[in-house]
């Protein structure tokens, strides 16, 4: 048997572990023969060197992944069509149902706390089959801000992947934002395919409609004031 071998046998933890036994076995033996002690620390290291190196890919490998998880965390988005296609991409590559559902529930975890205070009739999304409240607003930097919640999970997940793509975004971006732009993320699971792409529709064009009354909002206040500070003025 090859070294090489011998050190890929002993990259695997079964391997690894069968031959600690017998070299264990055969350790009352080598002191009565000097080939057999020759042989045994021989084996012995090149078993511990493979083990080590198991050990060390192992760690590699999972410190590429935390790395990759945080990159992707850190990473900066120009606006909302990028976020868009990343996850479109990301549900694109899910091609089990379930997947797809365990996925949402994974972003349902991660949307922030609703205020208690924005659970009134004004704020509920229509036609969703589930209840769902939608609270929107312009901050000082001119960016849309949007909180949301659900009684159900699978809607909170949903909620959580359009708040991420559009909070923080230009009202300009929001506005333009399709249906059809969501089509491939395919989030149906069988039997109820129609009602899930309804949701993500609905909370979509609430969305959408809540920003383009803040925008109009906007407008009418922007005379006010500047017709506010030109009597100012003229006092």
């Amino acid at each position: 048997m090859s070294l090489i071998k011998l050190l890929m046998w002993g990259q695997n933890p079964n391997y690894t572990k069968f031959w600690r036994v017998i070299l264990m076995a055969s350790k009352p033996f080598y002191k009565k023969d000097f080939f057999f002690f020759i042989f045994f620390h021989i084996f012995n290291w090149i078993v511990s060197s493979a083990s080590s190196i198991s050990t060390q890919n192992l760690k590699h490998r999972q410190d590429n992944r935390w790395a990759t998880i945080e990159t992707r965390s850190e990473t900066t988005y120009e606006g909302v069509s990028d976020k868009i296609q990343l996850l479109v991409s990301e549900f694109k590559s899910l091609t089990e149902p379930v997947d797809r559902v365990k996925r949402l529930l994974h972003y349902a975890a991660m949307l922030a706390p609703f205020d208690e205070s924005a659970r009134v009739p004004e704020n509920r999304v229509k036609g969703c089959a589930t209840q769902v409240w939608l609270d929107a607003r312009i901050d000082q930097n001119g960016k849309v801000r949007f909180r949301a919640d659900s009684d159900s999970e699978i809607t909170k997940g949903f909620c959580s992947c359009l708040i991420w793509m559009m909070d923080g975004a230009d009202p300009e971006e929001v506005v333009e934002v399709r249906a059809e732009d969501l089509v491939e993320l395919n989030v149906g699971v069988h039997g109820k395919a129609q009602s899930r792409v309804n949701t993500w529709q609905n909370v979509l064009i609430s969305m959408r409609d809540r920003t383009e009354g803040l925008m109009l909002e906007r407008q009418r206040e922007l005379p006010l004031a500047s017709a506010s500070v030109s009597y100012i003025i003229k006092l």
